[in-house]
């Protein structure tokens, strides 16, 4: 009887331990997920600002220089 209750309870803490590990996991994923789109959100509106200053400076796009050729 003591082996079957010990057997139960050691079933009983892996099953919470495996539940809280991926409880755990999912916050995780979360907050990763949310700081990800924060950091979108921002480097959109980084691009917006310098469209708007390339549009101010209206600085013409300009062809690379080409390298010398070497024979």
């Amino acid at each position: 009887m003591a082996i079957a209750r010990w057997s139960i309870g050691l079933l009983l803490g892996v099953l919470l331990w495996l539940g809280l590990g991926q409880y755990v996991e999912a916050q995780s994923e979360a907050r990763i997920d949310s700081r990800l789109n924060r950091l979108e959100s921002e480097l959109g509106r980084l691009r917006s600002q310098v469209r708007q200053i390339d549009s101010q400076l209206s600085i013409p796009n300009r062809p690379a220089p080409s390298l010398p050729t070497v024979t």
